[in-house]
């Protein structure tokens, strides 16, 4: 073995750029390139439901302050005649 030969066997080393074969993608069609996975929003469902929370609290609390609860006793007080 010389300096000026690669260190490696003489059999061909497969690489990327050699394939020449489609790729086949999930659903069982030959497509020149595979997607990317579709991305999640499924964050944007947990913020939407979390400010919809937030308003229906803020507007209960409004609404609750401007009908303070009255004291009412529960039971009606009325003396004994004896």
């Amino acid at each position: 073995m010389s300096l000026n030969q690669p260190n490696h066997p003489a059999a061909k080393i497969a690489r990327d750029s050699d394939r020449t074969a489609p790729v086949v993608s999930a659903t069982g069609t030959p497509d020149s390139r595979e997607q990317p996975p579709r991305r999640s929003y499924l964050w944007l469902w947990f913020v939407g439901a979390f400010l919809i929370q937030a308003g229906a609290w803020t507007t209960w609390f409004i609404i609750a302050g401007k009908h303070r609860v009255e004291e009412v006793p529960l039971v009606s007080f009325e003396p004994v005649k004896r």
